[in-house]
């Protein structure tokens, strides 16, 4: 009887014993499938908001580069130095995007690479930093920056680069008759040159060459392409971009001034197509310059004893027909087509005039100034960063 009786005890303990066991292993089991799934719930999130963020940051270094591309003139760093950092003008901090989960707002700077004493000053190229910093709205350390370095680089404004350096006079092709006695003083000993016609089709009988000579290039070329280095097409648009940016020293005359509504200056001139110019351009401060004059203006006549420092150029190449009156000129008088009657007592001093930034001064502090040049802009290889 005791026997049994132990025998059904030991036989409670050892089922107690597996059950409390089994038990156990199941609320082990049970703990460790729930944390697993907590972890992968918590992995995944933290996934999604890191591809949320490093998304908008990139969004926002895509517009911040656009930016630079159509607004760079804004910037203005305080002295210019290589590791000063600005924001881009007009753009809050708050500019953002919704991605899903949470929005994020973008913070934009720009970085200078390398200084711009030297190299906003036309030595060499300007490479900016653009970064964009990515920030949650609901949780503030959930944050991505990302950048990619630009370089704004300059093309000279002529065909030898920022030298204007050309005889005091060239014709396109031919001039053939003069009233009254232009005044040529020469420029290395060259008076006149001819971008496509022959020496021979230059009269010069009644001109006052002082001893200089009459050439022609080796291999013809159009006048644009002689002293800019581009075709006529081209030339016109490139002219007014640099207007934009140096309303005091580009003249880019037109019928329609609608062409040009953010021109700053004023200029005397009127009679519509072959019209009158009244405006000496002599300002010390802002010498040499180049006036242009459209194909749509024809060929305007210089009035009064006016005095211009740099380049006259007439894109038209029939009206054969100018009248330059008294005017002084000091650099080059360049003329489109040919010329069959030319009415003047003018005064062309040959003279070589270096427009770049360093050499025409007016230079902002702190701003990159690539002067009378094309800007061209591209992004560093291998300089895109996520960290």
């Amino acid at each position: 009887m005791k026997k049994d009786a132990c025998s059904e005890w030991q036989k409670g303990v050892a089922t107690l014993t597996i059950t409390v066991t089994l038990l156990l292993v199941a609320t082990i089991a049970t703990l460790t499938v729930a944390r697993v799934g907590l972890f992968e719930q918590k992995y995944t999130g933290l996934d999604v908001r890191g591809k949320e963020v490093h998304a908008a940051a990139v969004g926002g270094l895509e517009f911040g580069i656009q930016w630079f591309w159509d607004s760079w003139s804004q910037l203005s760093w305080s002295r210019g130095e290589a590791g000063e950092v600005v924001a881009p003008v007009g753009i809050a901090d708050h500019l953002g995007i919704n991605a899903g989960v949470d929005s994020y707002r973008h913070k934009l700077a720009y970085e200078l690479v390398t200084a711009l004493d030297g190299a906003g000053g036309g030595a060499g190229p300007v490479v900016v930093r653009v970064i964009s910093t990515a920030t949650a709205e609901a949780d503030s350390h959930v944050a991505k920056t990302v950048s990619a370095e630009l370089m704004l680089g300059r093309i000279g404004l002529f065909h030898g680069g920022d030298l204007l350096s050309a005889p005091p006079l060239v014709v396109e092709d031919c001039l053939s008759e003069v009233a009254g006695e232009l005044v040529i003083y020469p420029y290395q000993g060259i008076a006149i040159g001819t971008s496509s016609g022959n020496p021979s089709c230059i009269d010069s009988s009644s001109l006052n060459l002082h001893g200089g000579d009459i050439v022609a290039q080796p291999e013809a070329r159009t006048l644009s392409e002689t002293i800019f280095g581009l075709p006529e097409e081209q030339l016109e648009e490139r002219l007014r971009e640099i207007e934009q940016r140096e309303p005091e020293r580009v003249y880019v005359v037109d019928l329609d001034d609608s062409n040009n509504p953010h021109r700053q200056q004023g200029y005397s001139f009127s009679g519509g197509k072959h019209g009158d110019w009244r405006t000496p351009l002599d300002n010390i401060n802002y010498r040499p310059y180049v006036l242009y004059f459209t194909d749509a203006v024809g060929c305007p006549r210089i009035r009064g004893e006016i005095a211009i420092y740099g380049l006259v150029y007439y894109a038209a190449t029939d009206c054969e027909n100018h009248d330059w009156g008294t005017a002084t000129i000091y650099g080059t008088v360049a003329v489109g087509g040919s010329i069959a009657d030319l009415s003047t007592t003018a005064s062309v001093y040959g003279q070589v005039w270096d427009f770049s930034p360093s050499a025409i001064g007016h230079r902002a502090e702190g701003k990159i100034e690539p002067g009378l040049a094309t800007v061209e802009i591209l992004q560093l290889p291998g300089s895109w960063r996520d960290f």
